[in-house]
């Protein structure tokens, strides 16, 4: 992975198919339209799955080109947690990594063998998913390769995985650093960071933030994505992290 000293703003995009994702709820339609809108209606008719209790287990399709598994559920029915093992399972067989989010405790038994996110609230059930997928497919000043995305997961002890989102700019950065110390643990595996900054930012601006990440926090693993976004002015910067402990 090219440090951000090393990488030239890209343009080109990648390819859907390294992602797939499963909505497990009977309100699925509702949440696939959502993220379909935030990922700018994406063409590939085998990304996003809606899953309800009428839907046959045995015609689930999973690949060895899905190399990262979103599954979104909220537990609250007994078909709910069948088909999520249903999905880990065939998951596993084709060495997918998973990345299970809910709005409630997800069952021990999944613990051991994904990574879980507990959302606060439903707006944070696609948070991840729309950043991790979103920063592989849009084009900006650090585009990330879903083969990267994958050798980043890779970890033989599945954890918990925190989410945070941040406002602010680079006269503010000193803040910010307090809000890392404050909010954040210091024994992190990894950690993925996006930077939306308005285009009166510069490119050390992005530098700068990623440094106190690894100044301060020394993650095992750091992962980035960056881009200019015109609903931003004055320098502000909005930072989404994304932790795996």
């Amino acid at each position: 992975m090219p440090t951000l000293s090393e990488s030239q703003p890209q343009t080109g995009q990648h390819n859907w198919t390294d992602f797939k994702v499963f909505i497990i709820d009977e309100n699925s339609g509702n949440y696939a339209k959502q993220l379909e809108e935030s990922l700018n209606n994406p063409e590939n008719p085998d990304l996003i799955h809606e899953i309800n209790e009428s839907f046959n287990l045995e015609n689930l399709k999973i690949f060895k080109k899905d190399k990262i598994i979103f599954i979104i559920s909220n537990f609250k029915e007994n078909w709910q947690e069948n088909a999520v093992r249903e999905i880990i399972n065939k998951a596993r067989e084709n060495k997918s990594k998973i990345l299970l989010i809910t709005l409630n405790n997800p069952p021990l038994e999944f613990k051991n063998k994904v990574y879980t996110f507990k959302a606060r609230n439903e707006n944070q059930l696609l948070a991840i998913p729309k950043l991790l997928i979103g920063s592989v497919l849009t084009p900006g000043l650090v585009c990330i390769d879903p083969d990267d995305m994958y050798e980043y997961l890779i970890r033989k002890d599945y954890g918990k995985i925190e989410y945070f989102s941040y406002k602010t700019n680079p006269n503010m950065l000193n803040k910010f650093k307090d809000f890392i110390n404050d909010n954040i643990s210091k024994n992190i595996k990894s950690i993925f960071i996006q930077i939306e900054l308005s285009y009166e930012n510069q490119f050390k601006d992005v530098e700068d933030t990623v440094s106190i990440f690894k100044n301060i926090l020394n993650p095992e693993n750091i992962i980035y994505s960056a881009w200019f976004d015109k609903n931003y002015e004055n320098k502000e910067m909005k930072i989404y992290l994304i932790i795996f402990n």
